[in-house]
C-alpha cells in the first residue's frame, strides 16, 4: 500500500534534478507505472473475463461436438435411405 505513495516521493525528487524534457520523461515513466500498478491491484473486472474465457471454451467444444453429431446423424438418415430405396 505504501510502496506505490514511496514510488512516487522518491520519482518527484529525481525529476526534480533532472531537466525539463528527462524530467518530464521520467515523469511519464512513472505515472505510467503507478497506473500499471494500480491496474495490476484491481481485481473487479477479473471475474469477467475468466466466465468469458470458460464460456468461449464450452462453445468451442459445443460446435466441434455437434459437427460430429451432425455428420453421425447424417450417416443414419443416408443409411436409413439407402434400406429404403432397396425394399422398394
Amino acid at each position: 500500500m505504501f510502496a506505490p505513495v514511496t514510488i512516487v516521493v522518491v520519482s518527484t525528487e529525481i525529476i526534480e534534478e533532472l531537466g525539463t524534457e528527462e524530467g518530464e520523461m521520467a515523469k511519464s515513466f512513472f505515472d505510467l507505472r503507478l497506473a500499471l500498478a494500480a491496474l495490476h491491484r484491481e481485481e473487479s473486472g477479473q471475474d469477467l473475463v475468466e466466465y468469458t474465457m470458460v464460456a468461449a471454451i464450452i462453445a468451442l467444444g459445443a460446435i466441434a461436438v455437434m459437427g460430429y453429431i451432425a455428420r453421425q446423424i447424417n450417416e443414419i438418415f443416408l443409411a436409413l435411405t439407402n434400406k429404403f430405396r432397396n425394399a422398394l
